[in-house]
């Protein structure tokens, strides 16, 4: 048999600051990767100058001190990919800020149904009376209910009694009449 579990609100809030979380990691890795890379890029352009060519920051053909990059220079792949990620992990998390929110309204207009409910059926009562309030009727409902089985066995008894003295008066009537007459 298959089981159900509802995904309550709670869930999909919970679901939102997950995804929340991971793309704020993911941001601030490819913030980190970026920067990085942008830091680095004096010597990604050193590194593709040759000798005689001019520069293609300041057009000129010596170079007598070239910038170098560093052992943990981001490659441009790796920002790219960093990017992408950030950039899933928001639309994760924009997916889960949109079911989370359709989930609050749900649960919103079932809470507005259910105050309509509990007026209607235990008027001057608040949602959150409720449970005790319908335990308190439950329990005087019970009561009357009792009360009305003793006075409904009573009138039974007396049809009963009833039914058993109209089939006798026949009986009884025409006794009398028979002593009366004889």
């Amino acid at each position: 048999m298959l089981e159900f579990h509802p995904i309550t609100l709670a869930d999909k809030q919970q679901a939102y600051r997950d995804a929340e979380a991971a793309s704020t990691q993911k941001r601030q890795s490819f913030d980190a990767l970026n920067k990085a890379f942008l830091d680095e890029q004096a010597g990604i352009l050193a590194s593709e100058l040759t000798p005689g060519t001019p520069c293609p920051v300041c057009g000129s053909t010596n170079h007598p001190r070239l910038a170098v990059i560093s052992e943990n220079a981001p490659t441009e792949e790796a920002v790219k990919l960093a990017k992408d990620a950030y950039e899933s992990a928001m639309v994760a998390t924009n997916a889960a800020s949109q079911a989370a929110s359709t989930q609050r309204g749900i649960v919103t207009n079932a809470e507005e149904n259910l105050r309509q409910e509990v007026l209607t059926l235990l008027p001057n009562t608040t949602l959150e009376a409720a449970p005790a309030e319908a335990a308190l009727r439950k329990k005087e409902l019970l009561i009357q209910g009792d009360a009305l089985d003793v006075q409904l066995a009573t009138l039974t008894a007396k049809e009963n009694r009833l039914d058993l003295l109209d089939r006798q008066l026949p009986k009884k009537e025409a006794v009398i009449i028979l002593i009366l007459f004889v």
